[in-house]
């Protein structure tokens, strides 16, 4: 996982947001990954996830920036 650090203890999953370069705007990338991250977690015993964002905030709100000009 290139944009999302995830640490697993237990039944608690911690979700850490990684662009603070972007503070942390969700691209499409780590939209897919936070996707598969909270679905393995209905299967694999998780009961709490804790999500952070690295850098100076939490999120920034969507990341356009790879999109074309419409």
């Amino acid at each position: 996982m290139n944009t999302i650090r995830v640490e697993h203890s237990g039944h608690i999953k911690r979700i850490s947001l990684n662009r603070p370069e972007k503070r942390n705007a969700i691209s499409y990338e780590l939209a897919s990954e936070l996707l598969a991250v909270t679905k393995e977690a209905e299967s694999d015993g998780t009961r709490l996830l804790i999500i952070r964002g690295e850098g100076q905030g939490f999120c920034a709100g969507f990341d356009f920036s790879n999109f074309d000009d419409a």
